[in-house]
């Protein structure tokens, strides 16, 4: 807990994607609020607030939504800002089916299409050329992959979504399970 000036900050994160929900305290009422907020009076000596923040590098953006999984939707991110001729760009997907081999489409973004035969959402524009990329999760349902971005990138822009089989065990999931989508703009 740190205070400064009148605020009192709390910090909670859950899952493994970095949502980071900070909780707080004012006390005075010079605490900005935005308009169109639930309630934007201050009504005592202390007012008690929270913050939804998904804590995304600059140059990725994520759209469009994933797939319900078994106990949660899996979340697809990357590890830092896309800089032309990077070679430690990586990208991560957390609470993926265990231990499940999968793919990751590298394409022009998209409206939000669905995938015949499987049941899923592409939210990549699968009628354009993709890059597909084998992927796997681990026992937790956490992977890794390292994406070098080329020198002389910078101003491309695709993006990027994970699939994988929802498998057994599952009642009412669709056969895949799939990630919302990242839109990386290499800078």
């Amino acid at each position: 807990m740190s205070s400064t000036k009148g605020t009192s900050r709390f910090l909670s994160v859950h899952r493994p994607q970095l949502l980071v929900i900070p909780r707080a305290a004012a006390w005075t009422p010079l605490f900005p609020v935005r308009p169109g907020a639930y309630d934007t009076s201050f009504t005592g000596t202390t007012e008690f607030f929270a913050a939804k923040m998904d804590m995304l590098p600059n140059g990725v953006t994520r759209f469009g939504e994933s797939s319900p999984g078994c106990l949660q939707p899996s979340y697809l991110g990357a590890t830092r800002t896309p800089l032309a001729g990077a070679s430690d760009f990586e990208l991560y997907v957390s609470c993926a089916r265990s231990d499940s081999a999968g793919v990751l489409v590298l394409g022009a973004p998209s409206e939000g299409l669905p995938v015949p035969g499987v049941g899923a959402t592409a939210w990549i524009d699968l009628r354009q050329p993709t890059l597909v990329l084998p992927w796997s999760s681990g026992p937790a349902g956490f992977s890794k992959l390292p994406l070098p971005l080329p020198v002389g990138s910078s101003g491309v822009e695709f993006g990027l979504q994970g699939f994988f089989p929802s498998g057994d065990g599952c009642p009412g999931a669709p056969q895949v399970q799939w990630t919302h989508a990242l839109r990386v703009e290499v800078r």
